[in-house]
């Protein structure tokens, strides 16, 4: 996240935040997996919530730090890479597990989207686009996924009988929220936020939130191989 501003340390404490709690999410999801345990907690609906909301506030900073960065089409294409290497491990170690649209896929073709579509995205008001954004992206989250006989727009939230991806983040609704995000920038970059926006961080987290993309892509081997351990070693 590189602009000729400061660094907006709560952007990155949120992500952080978030991080941490998809890592627990996906530990306890792994515990299910490796001990046949099933944890109540990760079907009901307050976990589902708790779900939404971190990939919301994470996706919602994705958004706002498009226009804090510099090299956007660049970073999209980076993003996209890491995820089609997510989604290669999963298919050849856990394929019935695999991922094929993925946070990190959408994150990756919501930043080239947004690159692309600048110009309209510039068109529209602030004052419209917020709650324009925001009244879309709740919508068509209870319509979608929509069930369609094709295969390939799986990417689109429009998914076949038998479609089947262990993270899923479907351009729609999902590119409503970075939408928004992209809307949230403005204020922040002529300082109309409070101070401790901009200073507010802890170190740890911080950490975490700035380097989200190798967190993400190293925690999960590391969880499979702490497992792994604990039970064809120490247990």
């Amino acid at each position: 996240m590189k602009s000729n501003i400061e660094r907006i340390h709560l952007l990155d404490f949120i992500r952080g935040v978030a991080i941490i709690g998809m890592i627990v999410y996906h530990a306890a999801f792994n515990y299910t997996v490796f001990y046949n345990i099933d944890i109540s907690f990760l079907d009901t609906v307050l976990c589902e919530i708790i779900r939404i909301m971190l990939a919301l506030a994470f996706i919602i900073i994705a958004g706002i730090s498009t226009k804090l960065s510099q090299r956007l089409i660049l970073r999209g294409f980076t993003v996209v890479g890491a995820a089609l290497i997510v989604s290669l491990v999963t298919f050849f170690l856990t394929p019935d597990l695999v991922i094929r649209f993925g946070i990190l896929h959408f994150m990756g073709v919501a930043m080239l989207i947004t690159a692309l579509c600048k110009k309209v995205l510039v068109t529209i008001p602030r004052k419209i686009a917020l709650p324009l954004f925001a009244a879309l992206f709740f919508i068509t989250k209870f319509l979608f996924p929509i069930r369609v006989d094709w295969e390939i727009l799986f990417p689109f939230g429009l998914i076949s009988s038998n479609f089947m991806s262990a993270d899923y983040y479907p351009l729609i609704p999902w590119i409503f929220a970075f939408f928004f995000g992209t809307y949230l920038t403005e204020p922040l970059i002529k300082h109309q936020a409070p101070q401790w926006v901009y200073y507010f961080k802890s170190p740890i987290v911080n950490f975490l939130g700035r380097h989200s993309l190798l967190v993400y892509l190293i925690h999960q081997p590391i969880l499979w191989a702490l497992f792994w351990l604990s039970i064809n070693i120490i247990s």
